[in-house]
């Protein structure tokens, strides 16, 4: 299976890309940060190269948006839905 893991370089994402990895997956990571070969550049904001990866994948898994680890203030909790539902909106258009 092609599996596309956004945001994937944090504690949970490097251990869903192992145990895919384990399982013969052909896992890419879509990160601010490319530094392997799996890894492709995305904003979490705008279409890019990167929705060509998005093509004949099986699973995305959306692990991106602000830290939750954080003081609940009114903009903090702003920060953290609006940058859970922008780069879902992103995702969708890439995938429709």
């Amino acid at each position: 299976m092609k599996i596309i893991i956004a945001a994937g370089t944090g504690f949970l994402g490097k251990n869903l890309e192992k145990y895919f990895t384990e399982k013969e997956n052909e896992v890419y990571i879509l990160t601010r940060n490319p530094k392997r070969k799996n890894e492709i550049h995305w904003d979490a904001k705008t279409l890019g190269e990167w929705r060509n990866f998005i093509e004949n994948s099986d699973i995305l898994i959306n692990l991106a948006g602000k830290s939750v680890d954080c003081r609940y203030t009114e903009k903090n909790k702003q920060e953290i839905y609006s940058s859970r539902i922008d780069n879902t909106k992103v995702l969708q258009q890439a995938c429709q």
